[in-house]
């Protein structure tokens, strides 16, 4: 049989999962050099040389109502990968996070023979056991971040590894680069700094950003104007998403981009969405308050279906509530800003938090975690490829 160079499919459908997939097909060419890498992804997929066949900017999308909205759109796109799948006869499919798509799609990839490997499992902790039958069905790897995970995947006999979390080793602190920063945005070290993250969706930004901003005019008069703000405009938001909002406020907010360690590294206290950038300032130790909110539907079905405690990934692996969260209801600016200035006013509570979270950073394992990943990657697509006569 005629050599061929190895082809795979990678799928992410969300900002942290496409820099996740542009750090994966960088480490896997260190072991398969010559390999062609198609599929879902954004900007940095592409910029690591991955040919993308459908822009993952245009399905980002979070809760139940949320997905019916773009119900026609999504299916066109799952339809298209399986088609141009289905011709290609990839060695392998690496399906990042995004389960609502990716776990469909791994059960259509499987009955077609294509090995399937899962980066980022899916939350089943919080859904119940109903996935993981899919999961054993479906996926031929399931490459978990977090260690309690893998533990409940091996009782569940599904092939599992933990390569530990990439953002250990993405999210450094770096006291040249603070000092830059610093510098470069006039900030005034002899003032606290609030971080303001209000997501990476415009639906998050739309909810959240307003309740974010009133919780900062609040804490702004309880500490007499002496403060200052951050607020980070993800990638793929339009600057004018903040600008009038925010300067409507009168208070002393700066809007960046791109800064993200910068800014958490310099902060005091951050007001996060749930999701990734929770995980981020947890890393660099940012005490903060995690806030979210969906459509009313969504979150009635999601109260009913959820087996967990905890919103925030922080609170999830300790298991208790390290730092605040403020979801849906629960969102009052008041009380956020309560919150905040215990927080800010208090140096044994913030030392407490910055102690538990530190104890969070530790438990994500390897700060070589996406090579770990790339390699064990690397060896189960060798080996398959080995059994049927190709070899690169």
């Amino acid at each position: 049989m005629k050599n061929t160079s190895p082809r795979i499919l990678v799928v992410s459908g969300e900002a942290s999962g496409d820099m996740y997939a542009a750090e994966l097909i960088k480490e896997i060419r260190k072991h398969l050099p010559s390999t062609h890498f198609y599929g879902l992804g954004g900007e940095k997929s592409r910029l690591a040389g991955m040919e993308i066949i459908a822009e993952m900017t245009s399905l980002s999308v979070v809760g139940f109502a949320e997905v019916l909205q773009k119900l026609h759109k999504i299916k066109a796109v799952f339809n298209k990968i399986l088609s141009v799948s289905s011709s290609l006869r990839p060695d392998a499919a690496i399906l990042i996070d995004y389960p609502g798509f990716n776990l469909r799609l791994a059960a259509k990839l499987k009955k077609i023979g294509i090995p399937v490997i899962y980066y980022v499992s899916p939350q089943i902790w919080a859904w119940g056991a109903g996935r993981i039958k899919t999961i054993r069905r479906n996926v031929d790897m399931m490459i978990v971040l977090f260690n309690f995970e893998e533990k409940i995947y091996k009782k569940a006999d599904v092939p599992v590894f933990f390569s530990g979390h990439p953002l250990a080793g993405m999210v450094k602190t770096d006291p040249v680069r603070k000092a830059a920063f610093i510098q470069h945005n006039r900030i005034r070290e002899d003032l606290p700094i609030v971080t303001i993250m209000p997501g990476s969706r415009r639906k998050e930004i739309t909810a959240l950003l307003t309740p974010m901003l009133e919780s900062c005019a609040i804490l702004n008069e309880m500490l007499a104007g002496k403060i200052q703000f951050l607020l980070l405009q993800a990638p793929g938001i339009p600057f004018k998403m903040f600008q009038d909002r925010v300067y409507s406020y009168g208070l002393d907010i700066k809007i960046l981009y791109g800064y993200n360690y910068e800014a958490l590294e310099t902060s005091d206290f951050a007001l996060v969405a749930s999701g990734t950038a929770a995980l981020e300032a947890a890393i660099l130790e940012v005490p903060m308050a995690i806030m979210y909110k969906l459509s009313f539907l969504t979150w009635m079905l999601l109260r009913i279906m959820l087996k967990i405690k905890y919103a925030g990934i922080v609170n999830i692996i300790a298991d208790r509530e390290i730092v605040k969260e403020f979801l849906q209801y629960d969102i009052k600016p008041e009380r956020i800003a309560g919150y905040a200035y215990n927080v800010l006013s208090n140096r044994t509570a913030a030392a407490v938090i910055k102690k538990e979270l530190r104890s969070i950073k530790e438990s994500l394992g390897s700060q070589e975690a996406i090579p770990r990943a790339a390699e064990a990657i690397a060896e189960l697509i060798d080996k398959k490829r080995g059994k049927n006569g190709l070899r690169e």
